[in-house]
């Protein structure tokens, strides 16, 4: 056989192992197909009366943690995943601190569905301390907890919460986003916070941007490699945007007193006079103040 002979029929069969693939691939996402996937069901369940649960601390490896208002006055955790996952879950209560806690991890080869999930519904009423902790999982919070302080921690998850009184978050490639929030102190890396209504807030993120829709007094705001956008801001306390190199945007109701420093960036600033101090900086981004 000689080369070009040769160098044909390698190609023909690696046109045919391509092609392979791709049927295999789709026949698989077609029929569902996984090896160590998960099927997804509730596999246990506790209760708790209300009044003996203080606080709720979470920590899980790989499931996704859900926060919701119950129907009823208690506390109530669901666990869903599959059978083989059914001991990789603690759930107890201990001196009125309420643990759910992973044990186990999910590992899978193939076509993987890895969609276990705890679901964890509460009194509207509740003002205990949630305390939660996820290191490839999503968070979730879909009531409005005004009495409770939160502490919410992820490492390759997203996290999505509605109205907070109270709240510190770290997040490491993931994103942030809050419905309301008040008194927020969160930090990032490489992940955005998008915000809709906030009232004073501390935001640290590197290489994520920070996006709000209404902001209602101030507070502390930095970046590096992300962009900050305000859409609207009602001033009442001295504030700081700060990025190294992204650009900041900011829609300001009323007056204040600005002050912006750019290296090498363009400026676009409304008048300045006020009562409280707003302090913008940049090193390598315009700033646009209207």
């Amino acid at each position: 056989m000689n080369n070009k002979t040769l160098i044909v029929t390698n190609i023909i069969i690696l046109v045919c192992i391509i092609i392979g693939l791709i049927w295999f691939m789709f026949w698989g996402f077609n029929l569902k197909f996984n090896f160590g996937g998960v099927d997804k069901k509730i596999i246990k369940t506790e209760n708790f009366k209300i009044e003996d649960i203080k606080s709720i601390i979470s920590d899980v490896k790989s499931y996704d943690l859900v926060l919701t208002e119950g129907k009823s006055d208690e506390v109530k955790v669901e666990f869903y995943s599959s059978d083989k996952n059914k001991n990789n879950l603690n759930i107890v209560n201990k001196n009125g601190i309420l643990t759910v806690e992973q044990t186990g991890s999910s590992i899978c080869f193939g076509f993987c569905n890895m969609d276990s999930e705890i679901i964890i519904y509460v009194p509207s009423g509740f003002l205990g301390k949630i305390n939660f902790s996820s290191n490839s999982g999503d968070i979730e919070v879909l009531t409005d907890l005004l009495g409770s302080d939160y502490n919410i921690k992820t490492t390759s998850g997203d996290i999505a919460l509605g109205y907070l009184n109270t709240c510190k978050i770290r997040s490491i490639s993931g994103s942030v986003s809050i419905d309301k929030g008040k008194s927020v102190d969160i930090a990032t890396t490489s992940g955005d916070v998008i915000i809709d209504k906030l009232e004073e807030a501390s935001i640290k993120t590197v290489s994520g941007e920070i996006d709000i829709n209404n902001l209602l007094s101030g507070g502390n705001f930095n970046t590096t490699s992300g962009d900050i956008e305000i859409n609207n801001f009602m001033i009442d306390k001295n504030t700081r945007f700060e990025t190294t190199s992204g650009e900041i945007e900011i829609n300001l109701l009323n007056e204040a007193l600005i002050n912006v420093s750019t290296v090498s960036g363009e400026k676009d600033i409304k008048s300045s006079y006020g009562e409280y101090k707003l302090d913008v900086k940049t090193v390598s981004g315009d700033v646009k103040i209207k």
